[in-house]
């Protein structure tokens, strides 16, 4: 008799573990083994396509609702194209407005070319051509070929003038390049774009290293040796017609 208690005992026991298990599983975010409840559950919230719907209970499925429209939410003020507009609320729709024009702001200031400038304030606009024109002249001082020396002040013009200068003099300081030189600019395997860009301006007639532009460095840097030869060139000849008038 002992023994038959003993074993029905058991058996209660092992009953009670299994459905304890089985009820741990089901709990929403608990982690089951293989394919799970828990775990299904997680990919649900996480919007992952093994997710089935199916097997979730009422209140799963509505959590999983809510995390899928927070996502949602993200997305739209990100301006991802997985926004869904239409499943956003009045206030969330207005958010997504603000963050949108704020991205298209910073656009414009940066010169990216998803810029929608009839979207911009009158301040705004302002401040982007401000921007355009700090950019611009950053790019002439440092002689970069996308300078549009016609936008320049004449301060900025005498500013990239004497930048231009003293990377003249840098250069004529510097090491030999593997390539060779050519009248003060280091060629990188051989000079022929920078004889390109100094038969170009002569040709040209090119008086102002602003106007020196080009998708090729080496052109650009030939093209400003031929206008700070002839600048050279002018000052003497200034100097000597002084000479002459004095002798006068």
């Amino acid at each position: 008799m002992k023994c038959s208690i003993v074993v029905v005992a058991f058996v209660a026991f092992l009953t009670g573990f299994g459905h304890s298990a089985t009820a741990q599983e089901n709990q929403p975010g608990s982690r089951g083994s293989g394919s799970g409840t828990g775990q299904n559950y997680q990919a649900c919230l996480w919007g992952l396509a093994s997710c089935h719907l199916e097997s979730l209970t009422a209140a799963q499925r509505q959590a999983v609702h809510e995390a899928a429209m927070k996502r949602n939410y993200q997305a739209c003020l990100l301006g991802m194209g997985s926004c869904q507009v239409g499943s956003l609320t009045p206030t969330e729709k207005q958010a997504v407005r603000v963050a949108a024009m704020k991205r298209n702001y910073q656009a414009c200031l940066l010169g990216i070319g998803s810029c929608q400038m009839a979207s911009l304030t009158p301040a705004e606009k302002e401040a982007m051509r401000e921007a355009v024109a700090k950019r611009n002249y950053q790019a002439c001082l440092l002689g970069i070929g996308s300078c549009q020396a016609a936008n320049l002040t004449p301060a900025e013009r005498q500013a990239v003038k004497e930048a231009a200068a003293q990377r003249a003099q840098a250069r004529a300081l510097a090491p030999p390049a593997a390539g060779g030189w050519y009248k003060g600019y280091p060629c990188t395997v051989d000079c022929s774009g920078h004889e390109a860009g100094y038969d170009w301006a002569e040709a040209n007639d090119i008086d102002d290293e602003s106007d020196c532009t080009g998708n090729s460095q080496s052109f650009i840097e030939g093209c400003m040796a031929y206008v700070e030869e002839n600048a050279e060139n002018g000052d003497d000849s200034g100097d000597v017609d002084g000479e002459n008038e004095d002798d006068d």
